[in-house]
Order: structure tokens, then C-alpha cells, then sequence
């Protein structure tokens, strides 16, 4: 099936390619595909047709219908710890809302209109959110957007 491992093959290979972007490159990426059809994110599944094998984007609720019997605590525990850490942390509401993607419509941060600089947000968010999962013992991972 040549068609679909093009797509898986560009699916993997995205995140080596994009790692090595600067932030503009990066934001240039994540504007293009952020509401994508056609690429997937990190999470996908196969799903058989009439016409074949194909892949679909896994959602987050789905992901959550999944793992529901699996996992004993809320999928949302994560952020609601991010959120009240962030608060704890005197960051600002609107670079909270920013990090959480929590914003209305006409608000969004990476909008071509948008006066917020994510590039200089980022810079901002970044010494004190690697200080919390320090604290946690968690690792950062590069982010293709940073």
C-alpha cells in the first residue's frame, strides 16, 4: 500500500523535519497545519473502509473513551495542575491562556491579527515551566513549536 505509507512516512518524519525549525520556521509550520484535514498529528489511528486501510486523527475525546477503563484519574488532571502552578507562579492570565489554549474567537495568539507575540510568550513561559517540571521530576522534551 505505497499511498498510505507516504502518509505514515510523512507523518514520523514530521517531527525530526520541524525540530530543527527556529520559532519562526516552527510557527510558520504550526499556522499551516494547525487545522489541517489532510495531516495528521502525533495521534491517528487505521480504521478499515470499503476502499482500503486508511488513517484518521485521533481526537482528544476519543483518546479519553479509550483509556477510560485504564486510567483512574481525570486526562484533564495534567493541565488543571499546569494551570494552578502558572497562578501559583504570579504568570500572567493572558500567557496562561496562551500555554492552555484558552482563548475566544477573534483571540487567538498565532493569528496573523493577534498582538501577542507567541515567539516573545514562549520566551517568557519557557524558564518557568521547565523550573516546575523540574520541581515534579518531569524532563522536558523539545516541542516542534519551540
Amino acid at each position: 500500500m505505497p499511498q498510505l505509507c507516504s502518509e505514515l512516512d510523512n507523518i514520523i518524519d514530521v517531527d525530526r523535519q520541524v525540530l530543527s525549525y527556529d520559532n519562526l520556521q516552527a510557527s510558520a509550520w504550526y499556522t499551516k497545519i494547525r487545522n489541517s484535514r489532510s495531516q495528521h498529528g502525533p495521534f491517528f489511528f487505521f480504521q478499515k473502509q470499503k476502499s482500503g486501510i486508511v488513517t484518521r486523527s485521533l481526537s482528544p475525546s476519543q483518546l479519553i473513551s479509550v483509556l477510560k477503563e485504564k486510567n483512574s484519574i481525570p486526562a484533564n488532571a495534567g493541565r488543571h495542575w499546569l494551570k494552578s502552578s502558572l497562578l501559583d507562579q504570579g504568570v500572567d492570565p493572558e500567557l496562561i491562556n496562551f500555554q492552555m489554549g484558552h482563548w475566544q474567537a477573534g483571540e487567538v495568539p498565532i493569528g496573523n491579527y493577534s498582538a501577542l507575540s507567541h515567539i516573545e510568550a514562549i520566551n517568557e513561559l519557557v524558564p518557568i515551566l521547565d523550573k516546575l517540571f523540574r520541581e515534579v521530576g518531569w524532563q522536558p522534551l523539545k516541542s516542534v513549536l519551540s
